[in-house]
């Protein structure tokens, strides 16, 4: 899950202050949210370590996760020009891509 500050716990609509900033700056921390650049970080970490486990290739792994986190890791293994427009591609609820 992503780490969202101070916005943690609040409504969800609140989320929507940060989405638009991150299209522009994916390393902001404004509300002490995680930046969309520290997600990637962590996804990065979690794929090595699971190519390094896994290596056989008998194996499907599937992320499981909230929906930030899901479409960040999406645009960033597309290697997409902004991965902070990631809120452009929402997930369904219960959505497999």
């Amino acid at each position: 899950e992503r780490y969202f500050g101070r916005l943690d716990g609040e409504a969800i609509y609140t989320y929507a202050y940060v989405w638009p900033v991150d299209k522009i700056n994916v390393t902001h921390t404004a509300f002490d949210v995680e930046s969309v650049a520290a997600v990637c970080t962590r996804l990065a970490e979690v794929v090595e370590r699971c190519e390094s486990e896994f290596d056989e290739g008998h194996h499907h792994i599937v992320w499981v996760s909230h929906a930030d986190v899901l479409q960040i890791g999406q645009l960033y293994a597309a290697s997409a020009h902004n991965v902070g427009e990631f809120s452009s591609y929402r997930f369904k609820n219960g959505e497999v891509r």
